[in-house]
């Protein structure tokens, strides 16, 4: 529980921390997004433990199957929202005014 809890903690600051990080150096971002997915490869293995040991045994096909279909769920959803606000970005007016500079919002959204 503590090791997934951990991944998604550092998982989030490294997302958050990525637009600050992209204006200063190339390089800093490539590390820190290989830090990131390797905070996020603990989620999956830690997930799968916790679900042997704490779901009960008649319902965990059920709930695993549940907890896999909302990754998939959240997937779509951060596409539609992240484009979203990768054209408008916070507090925009409709319309398509792109500038190019609303793509930091979708990390910090997210993360």
């Amino acid at each position: 529980q503590r090791t997934l809890s951990v991944g998604m903690l550092l998982s989030s600051i490294f997302c958050l921390l990525t637009p600050v990080v992209a204006k200063f150096n190339f390089d800093a971002l490539l590390l820190l997004r290989v830090v990131q997915g390797l905070a996020q490869a603990v989620v999956i293995p830690a997930y799968q433990t916790l679900m042997g040991k704490w779901a009960p045994r008649k319902n965990i096909e059920l709930m695993t199957t549940v907890a896999y279909s909302g990754c998939s769920i959240g997937i779509i959803l951060t596409f539609t929202v992240g484009s979203t606000l990768g054209v408008h970005g916070f507090g925009r007016s409709s319309g398509f005014d792109y500038d190019g500079d609303n793509w930091p919002s979708i990390f910090y959204v997210f993360g």
